[in-house]
């Protein structure tokens, strides 16, 4: 299944629920197709340490944190809200408990 964009997809559901449960999603790659995914996304924002230089020449690593729809500011972003929607959906099983929590 390699290229047809399920690791991205599941990375996103992934960075998407950790948001809802307030925590941070960072992730980093070598891969320079996964990389690039998200430097093209609206939903992840290039960390300043993507792509440094690396000691014994070693590939550089793409470094991105999810933002999601929030703005820097804080606000929601209607419209990445609308397009995140679109590519992930989380729902809950039918009698399943509402809350999230970890044990």
């Amino acid at each position: 299944y390699q290229g047809l964009g399920v690791g991205s997809l599941m990375a996103d559901v992934v960075a998407d629920l950790c948001e809802r449960l307030g925590l941070v999603f960072q992730s980093a790659t070598a891969h320079p197709t996964y990389g690039g995914y998200r430097n093209r996304s609206p939903f992840w924002l290039e960390l300043p340490t993507s792509q440094q230089p690396r000691p014994k020449g070693e590939c550089s690593m793409f470094q991105h944190i999810w933002t999601g729809a929030i703005r820097p500011d804080g606000s929601l972003d209607a419209e990445r809200e609308r397009l995140l929607r679109q590519r992930v959906h989380l729902a809950t099983p039918p009698n399943a408990d509402q809350d999230i929590a970890f044990a």
